[in-house]
């Protein structure tokens, strides 16, 4: 971007040489896309700017362009002006000023100034202001296009080369190209002062052509205007006496207003203090209010956490209750299970005792049989003596004898063991299986019980899932309850305050409306004439009265002030229906000593003769007055009279214009309620608009009325709907209280059916517990009858061996004894007794074993029972500690339930305590509300009061405006400046005939113009200069 150039000093030796223009600096702060204060330094040569599209490249450019005071938008690639601004993004807002400043290197002297260094700065805010400046010194947009003039570096200096003017300059006119060619070679600067001279003796040409013609028109006013000046001097001699007249009974009437005034201001203030005083012990009292009702929340507040508390601890309490029951139910079950295994001990006592018995009984038995067999042995022995004496031969046959029969004895003997376990080992079979059909019988009902206790519990179950839908459902009902019930109560609260704000609003238009109405009532504003007259209209003795002016006419708002300053007095002037009404009424003002009225008669008033022809037109006249009010058709002639001649024109200059036309015959006023009178002169400057004219105040009471009747109607319907939506703030509250005592039942349910269910699921699992016991004691008896199934079948196949065995020695000793018999026939008698000794010895020999046998087997089974019996009273002494402890632990818990259930009692004291205490405050509240009421009667009275002596200031005030407006008016003096100068007339009643002398003499004269003696002075110097 070479912004310099060279130039060819060859071809510009008659011109100041030039050297290239280096840019030094750029700084750019909320142009575009340059959000943040951004600086740009060049060094000398050529600077290129690279980026992709959309970076900002051509927005450097534009920055150049336009600092140099470009005055296109659309040049500068954009719709308006303020486009260049920066206009914000998602992350950042927008900005209120671009700024850029372009700083160039002026060592070479090429600009006039004498700065090494010259910074063109260029602002623009977002309201359309910018500014220019030079050095940091605020210039003109002139002064930049000067100071760059001839150097090639302006707005429109080829320097500047931007998209597409590289072919509008090849494409250029004749005279476009020459305009470049004259900026290359310097001379644009000489051709702009040529320019500028030229125009400026044009203008004096121009000018001397107006002084001829200003001074051929000035020597034709001389004479009028000498003439018109002499009538103005002595118009104002009269006018200024008058005027001190004037204003000396205007002071007095300020004087004694301003006392009265005083004594009003004094009484308003004793009343407002008096006000001060009941609204502060109302304020008091609401505070106090305030205080015991934020107690009375507190205690509410309290109440709540109280009932929390005594609902949970009655949940705690029902729980305990419900452990308590467990614990009961866990020591019946524990206590009925050792009376069982009670049972079962003295069971196996009693079997225990049947054995000891049978035991004692084999023992003496056997202590006989062993007597028995004693004797028997020692009968034998003898008789063995005497046979082994006797059978000494037959020695071998014996024995051999011997040794088969002993042989066959220990066979016998043996068998007789395995037939006696075999009897032991069904006997215990039998036991066992008794055992077993118990256990099967207490297992079947354990089975049933657990079965009933799951259907049970699946029953529980499914109720606590429809408790516990049905309270995520009635949950959510309340939620959605609540919700609507808050919605409700938000609208109701904004209807209230929607229509406490109507109420303001209707007392505030009704307040001013009153007041209004009893300013226009007593006549406030209007002299004491005139409100004397108004009071007592169609009296006996004042009649055909129709009111004043003011009252009889209705403007439009655009048109008060203006109707306001035309009528001035006038608007007081009072309309009578005849001439004699006038009469009378004046004569009643004149002998009561009750001021002037101006009167104006219907049969006598005659508007202002003279023809319209010429009245104002054109640019600005909105029409005359008189057209532009409306009044009663029989008011026509005194309306013609009063405004039939003022016309009402936009503004000043507009009206001066139109006056000028018609040589300032006609009354102009304007819209702001400046005047040009009819001979030229002008009234005007600031106007205090008093919202409580006589004109203003009937429409503002109409509007007042309208607006009223609006607000009584917004108001009525919106108590309407403030009770509609109360009562359904009141149905949502009930339908909300009757949800929570329905929520509350159901979480009860619910706690009650997770009680059982917790209950169901202890008595499952202390019955499983026991089927899982009984499980064992089953499998343990199956393997022990297993064993003994398998011990007979051993034993069985034993004897079924021993029976052959026996059978095999009973065939070999009947074999000896047949040999024996044959050999000893002869000692067959003795041998037989011997046998028979031998047998009986043996038989009891082996009886008493089995007796022996069978005893040890009866003394291991009591053994056994004493050990089951031990086991089992073990197991009912543990079951019986287990017990024992659930009754410590009910016993621990029904202490801490007395606890509980006396807390819960002396909760439920202090919730009584609290109620008491509410209600106390409550009736406390209730007191101080009739309290309030009594001070508002009060504040009520003083208001009254108060605003009675308001309508008494203001009537007082609006009479000092009144007169102090006709001194700022008529005189131009404040009421302190008049105080300060003038004295009050102490004479009226002569002070009015001079004025009214003076008034007489100023009617006879025709118009005059009271600028015609400056006008006449100014025309002299004039021409004498």
């Amino acid at each position: 971007m070479p912004l310099g150039f060279s130039h060819d000093r060859s071809k510009s030796s008659n011109i100041k040489e030039r050297l290239p223009v280096y840019l030094k600096r750029l700084e750019l702060h909320g142009f575009k896309s340059f959000a943040d204060k951004t600086i740009l330094e060049f060094q000398p040569g050529v600077t290129l700017v690279v980026g992709p599209n959309g970076s900002g490249k051509s927005n450097i450019t534009d920055a150049i362009r336009w600092v140099l005071g470009e005055q296109s938008a659309k040049s500068l690639r954009g719709g308006k002006m303020e486009d260049v601004i920066f206009a914000g993004s998602e992350k950042r807002k927008s900005l209120g000023m671009a700024e850029v400043s372009l700083t160039i290197d002026n060592s070479s002297g090429t600009f006039p100034l004498d700065f090494n260094e010259i910074t063109v700065t260029r602002r623009l805010y977002r309201s359309g202001e910018s500014d220019y400046l030079i050095n940091k010194v605020p210039c003109r947009l002139k002064d930049v296009h000067e100071l760059f003039m001839d150097t090639g570096v302006g707005k429109e200096g080829f320097s500047m080369i931007g998209q597409g003017r590289v072919e509008e300059i090849l494409m250029a006119r004749p005279e476009e190209r020459r305009a470049i060619l004259e900026d290359a070679a310097g001379i644009i600067k000489y051709r702009y002062r040529k320019k500028e001279a030229a125009k400026k003796l044009d203008e004096t040409q121009q000018h001397l052509l107006r002084i001829e013609d200003l001074l051929l028109e000035l020597r034709s006013q001389e004479a009028p205007l000498a003439q018109q000046a002499e009538e103005a001097r002595q118009y104002q001699i009269f006018k200024k006496e008058l005027d001190q007249l004037e204003m000396g009974m205007i002071t007095g009437e300020i004087r004694i207003a301003r006392e009265k005034l005083t004594q009003i201001q004094t009484d308003l203030e004793q009343v407002q203090q008096e006000l001060l005083m009941h609204k502060t012990g109302f304020i008091s009292a609401r505070s106090e209010e305030e205080g015991i009702r934020l107690e009375m929340d507190r205690l509410s507040e309290e109440l709540s956490q109280l009932q929390s508390l005594i609902y949970e601890q009655s949940l705690q309490a029902e729980k305990m209750e419900s452990e308590n029951r467990s614990d009961e139910e866990k020591s019946s079950s524990l206590e009925a299970q050792a009376d069982s295994l009670e049972r079962e001990k003295l069971a196996l006592h009693t079997e225990w005792t049947e054995l000891s018995g049978q035991w004692q009984s084999r023992q003496e038995e056997g202590a006989d049989l062993a007597l028995r067999l004693s004797q028997a042995r020692e009968t034998l022995e003898i008789e063995e003596k005497q046979e082994h004496e006797i059978a000494a031969a037959a020695l071998e046959d014996r024995q051999a004898l011997a040794a088969g029969e002993e042989t066959h004895f220990d066979l016998l003997k043996q068998d007789s063991s395995i037939q006696n376990e075999i009897i032991r080992c069904n006997q215990d079979l039998l036991a066992m299986n008794r055992q077993q059909e118990r256990l099967e019988e207490n297992k079947q009902q354990a089975v049933e019980a657990v079965a009933q206790a799951n259907e049970k519990q699946q029953a529980l179950e499914q109720q606590r899932l429809e408790l516990d839908r049905q309270i995520t459902e009635d949950t959510q009902r309340l939620a959605e309850k609540e919700a609507q019930r808050q919605q409700a109560k938000l609208v109701y609260e904004q209807k209230q305050q929607t229509n406490r704000l109507l109420g303001g609003e209707r007392s505030q238009a009704l307040s001013k409306y009153k007041l209004f109405e009893e300013m226009e009532k007593e006549g406030q504003g209007y002299a004491q004439g005139v409100r004397e007259i108004l009071k007592r209209r169609d009296k006996d003795w004042v009649q055909g009265i129709l009111g004043t002016v003011a009252q009889n006419i209705k403007v439009d708002k655009e048109y008060e002030v203006a109707v306001e300053v035309a009528l001035g007095g006038a608007a007081q002037n009072v309309i009578a229906e005849t001439e004699k009404n006038a009469q009378e009424a004046i004569s009643w003002l004149k002998n009561y000593d009750k001021g002037r009225v101006t009167f104006l008669p219907l049969d006598t008033i005659k508007p202002k003769g003279g023809s319209l022809t010429d009245a104002p037109k054109g640019k600005g006249v909105l029409g005359r007055l008189v057209d532009l009010v409306d009044f009663e058709d029989r008011f026509l002639p005194v309306m013609e009279f009063l405004l039939g001649r003022i016309w009402v024109v936009d503004q000043l200059s507009h009206a001066v214009a139109r006056a000028k036309e018609n040589s300032f015959r006609y009354r102009l006023v304007t819209l702001d309620g400046q005047v040009v009178n009819a001979g030229g002169s002008l009234t005007g400057g600031s106007i205090r608009i008093n919202a409580d004219g006589f004109i203003s105040r009937r429409r503002q009471l109409t509007e007042l009325d309208q607006e009223i009747r609006k607000l009584s109607q917004q108001i009525l319907l919106g108590e309407s709907e403030e009770e509609q939506l109360l009562q359904l703030l009141n149905q949502e509250k009930e339908a909300l209280f009757q949800s929570q005592g329905q929520l509350q039942q159901w979480k009860l349910d619910l706690a009650g059916v997770a009680s059982s269910l917790k209950h169901g699921s202890e008595a499952i699992q202390r019955l499983t517990k026991d089927l899982e016991t009984m499980d064992w004691q089953q499998e343990e008896a199956d393997e022990a009858r297993a064993r003994l199934t398998g011990a007979l079948v051993e034993l069985n196949s034993q004897r079924e061996a021993m029976a052959i065995t026996i059978q095999e020695s009973s065939g070999r000793i009947e074999s000896l004894k047949q040999r024996i018999q044959a050999a000893d026939g002869q000692r067959m008698t003795r041998q037989n007794k011997l046998t028979e000794l031998r047998i009986q010895v043996a038989a009891n020999a082996e009886r008493l074993h089995a007796f022996d046998h069978e005893g040890s087997f009866l003394k291991d089974r009591m053994d056994q029972l004493q050990r089951m019996m031990s086991s089992q009273h073990e197991n009912a002494t543990m079951c019986r500690q287990k017990a024992k402890q659930h009754r410590t632990a009910l016993q621990l818990r029904k202490k801490d339930g007395e606890i509980l259930l006396a807390d819960i009692g002396r909760r439920e004291g202090e919730k009584t305590h609290c109620q008491e205490k509410r209600q106390a405050l409550q009736q406390k509240v209730m007191d101080l509300d009739e309290n309030q009421r009594k001070i508002s009667g009060e504040i009520q009275s003083r208001e009254d009061r108060l605003r009675q002596l308001q309508i008494q200031e203001g009537r007082f005030q609006a009479n000092l405006e009144e007169w102090g407006q006709r001194l700022q008016e008529q005189f131009g003096l404040s009421w302190e400046e008049a105080a300060d100068t003038i004295e009050p007339v102490q004479e009226r009643r002569k002070a009015q005939q001079r004025i009214k002398e003076l008034r007489e003499e100023i009617g006879t004269m025709k118009q005059v113009n009271l600028g015609a003696v400056e006008e006449y002075d100014r025309l002299v110097e004039r021409l004498a200069f």
